[in-house]
């Protein structure tokens, strides 16, 4: 996860990106973490936080459907 929020300015301008974790907590902390970086306009960064997006089977099909549209819609 570390790495993953050192390199986010390094990679957060070749576009999108799908991130793969073990667990559902996992992708609930890793999204949050990811929100919460400096990398994100927020912080001063240059990444809109609303492109961030996390799906797992603890959400609402409806939830999941939305997330996967909304990560279509950005670039």
């Amino acid at each position: 996860m570390q790495w993953l929020l050192e390199m986010l300015p390094i990679l957060s301008p070749l576009g999108r990106c799908l991130v793969f974790v073990a667990t559902r907590a996992d992708c609930d902390l890793l999204s949050q973490m990811v929100q919460n970086s400096p990398a994100f306009a927020g912080g001063g960064g240059n990444v809109n936080a609303s492109t961030i997006v996390a799906i797992h089977g603890d959400k609402d099909q409806r939830d999941r459907n939305s997330a996967i549209a909304q990560f279509k819609k950005n670039p």
